[in-house]
């Protein structure tokens, strides 16, 4: 199999000092006829950096078929305005480059939080299709760019990589898969952060996302044996589990795919996520993309989540933000965002009207509170897995610092429910968890009373079940040990453990 490799290099910034910089790029592709494809560098920079943006940059790629390097350069530069932000985004305030307010600076300096967006983009012609094109950035030199503030990966590399695959061979039209966010987050110390990762493909591929180690270029020219690209070594205790400073509470979730940390110290922290398409089974692409965390002193609380148990309706809160509901049944789950923070203006957002169009979502928003109530009832067609995505950002401007958002999910997973028209002898009757702490579901029981027994035979309560397919029992007033639940001439048992 013949192969062919596109390798691109952009100096526009060569002539920097980046001992205080924060900037991050990646590389997408865009398919336009035939071998023709159009080619974008995205640079992502700290405002103080935004007026030496260069007009144009080049990039060379390079023929492992041939063994031949062309060079070209970008005729076309974007600056997009605020901040680089899709419209409407929460992600960053909006005032670069024009003024700065507290709330862009956590520690009382300009530039901190705001961030410009430039692309560089052409097109590049494929003299022949061939294996695998690789799109990736590369430098004269590493050491210059170090960014000193970045402590766990080795010293002296380059930390601002790019890289982008193409599998040729398929011969198959594509495009890169897009990221919905950029890559540039905020965290307050010792409170835990979650952050969703969404990326999308218009062309239907099937997206997993991993995380890996950084990466860097060498210095040296490209050559045929494609060696350069190399992983970075984290420096001792770091590694993929523990990327940084969090005490072991890291958690990447690629099914959301979100990341779960409580750093500990205030730190700037690199990641690299990498997403691979596949089309019918057959792999077409990758796509990697770094991430910058800033780790700043906790300058506003992050915002918190409660279910509210007492309005829960066949919605069954299970692990790891899990609700399972039954079809043609109507669920109503409640929730209360809320902050510690007395001066706290709380934003919602929400993807349920996307997730869930026939749902109804009424919002309640009280400053340093926001109540949510979901409304819906799922029908056939719906069963399998649903995410729901909310963010909630304070964005109060009393003390010093950026704004935070905070992401919280629910993976909604739609069951069917056994036939209204069987015999209710006849279902079988499920209780979990078990053992459980402070509340019991019990699941195949309507329109009946319920008794518990404790273990030595004693009746200590008399439940009455409603209409629904699951119904709920307190039990944080029980103590731990052994039970017994008795409905309709049955008996099961359940553990209470704390």
């Amino acid at each position: 199999m013949k192969r062919f490799v596109l390798l691109v290099c952009a100096s526009v910034f060569c002539y920097f000092s980046y001992a205080i910089s924060n900037w991050s790029m990646y590389f997408t592709y865009r398919h336009l006829n035939g071998l023709q494809w159009e080619v974008t560098q995205h640079w992502f920079y700290n405002c103080d950096y935004y007026p030496g943006f260069l007009p144009q940059s080049f990039f060379y790629y390079h023929d492992t078929c041939n063994y031949i390097i062309k060079t070209n350069t970008y005729s076309t530069k974007q600056l997009l305005q605020p901040n680089g932000n899709p419209a409407g985004s929460n992600i960053y305030t909006d005032y670069c480059p024009n003024s700065f307010t507290m709330c862009d600076s956590p520690f009382n300096a300009t530039g901190m939080i705001s961030w410009r967006l430039v692309n560089y983009r052409d097109t590049v012609t494929l003299p022949e299709t061939c294996g695998l094109w690789k799109f990736s950035l590369g430098s004269a030199s590493q050491f210059m760019f170090r960014d000193p503030f970045i402590t766990n990966i080795q010293d002296s590399t380059w930390t601002a990589y790019g890289e982008a695959i193409l599998n040729a061979d398929t011969t198959l039209a594509n495009n890169t898969a897009l990221w919905k966010r950029p890559m540039f987050a905020y965290a307050n110390a010792d409170q835990f952060t979650q952050w969703h990762l969404p990326v999308y493909d218009d062309d239907g591929d099937s997206l997993v996302m991993s995380l890996v180690k950084p990466r860097e270029r060498d210095k040296q020219a490209p050559n045929p044996l494609d060696t350069l690209i190399q992983d970075i070594n984290y420096i001792s205790p770091f590694s993929l589990a523990e990327p940084f400073q969090t005490n072991g509470t890291f958690e990447f979730d690629a099914s959301i795919p979100a990341v779960r940390f409580k750093a500990t110290v205030n730190q700037l922290a690199l990641l690299c996520f990498r997403v691979d398409e596949y089309r019918e089974g057959v792999y077409v692409g990758t796509t990697f993309r770094e991430a910058l965390w800033h780790t700043i002193p906790t300058v506003r609380p992050s915002p918190q989540r409660s279910i509210q148990t007492t309005s829960l309706q066949n919605a069954i809160p299970g692990m790891k933000d899990t609700i399972t509901v039954y079809a043609n049944y109507a669920m109503n789950l409640c929730t209360h965002y809320t902050s510690s923070s007395n001066v706290a203006e709380l934003r919602y957002e929400s993807n349920i009207a996307d997730v869930l169009p026939t749902a109804t979502n009424s919002v309640q928003s009280l400053g340093d509170s926001v109540y949510s109530c979901i409304q819906w009832t799922p029908t056939l067609a719906d069963t399998g897995y649903h995410l729901l995505v909310t963010t909630i950002t304070d964005t109060s401007c009393v003390n010093a610092g950026p704004r935070i958002p905070q992401d919280f999910f629910y993976k909604i997973i739609v069951k069917q429910a056994p036939n209204a028209t069987e015999n209710v002898e006849q279902l079988p009757i499920r209780i979990y968890p078990n053992p459980t702490q402070d509340e019991l579901y019990v699941e195949g029981l309507a329109n009946t009373k319920v008794q518990i027994y404790n273990s030595m035979g004693t009746r200590i309560a008399i439940e009455e079940f409603s209409s629904n397919y699951v119904n709920r029992i307190t039990t944080s007033s029980l103590a731990n040990g052994l039970y017994l639940l008795q409905a309709k001439g049955k008996t099961l048992r359940f553990m209470v453990q704390r």
